[in-house]
């Protein structure tokens, strides 16, 4: 039951990060609370790395939910004896999404120089 509702939490998350388009001059305001700094920090992500890390949140919640769950609920599904393969390709996108954002921060701070 626990690897269902941290598997919902997880699609639900990745859902979140992928659905945010914020405008291009919008202003997002340091908000109080944990879900203030996550709406703050969710802002300061490319769209890219917003990409990247909500469609690893949703892969990897429906890979926890599915390899627990009955078969016939989840016919498609990475086989568990190869879940290192699924926990590679995720954080080689999360990682690679979040080195690019920060070369290209570190390149724009040079540039105004």
């Amino acid at each position: 039951m626990v690897i269902y509702v941290l598997g919902a939490a997880g699609a639900v998350s990745g859902f979140w990060l992928i659905v945010y388009r914020p405008e291009p001059d919008e202003e997002v305001p340091a908000g109080e609370g944990v879900y203030g700094r996550m709406v703050a920090w969710r802002a300061g992500l490319s769209a890219g790395t917003r990409l990247a890390w909500g469609y690893s949140l949703l892969l990897m919640g429906y890979h926890g939910a599915a390899w627990i769950g009955p078969e016939k609920y989840f016919g498609l599904k990475v086989p568990l004896e190869r879940w290192w393969i699924l926990v590679i390709g995720v954080v080689l996108g999360v990682v690679g999404s979040w080195a690019a954002d920060w070369l290209e921060r570190r390149n724009d701070e040079r540039a105004g120089e």
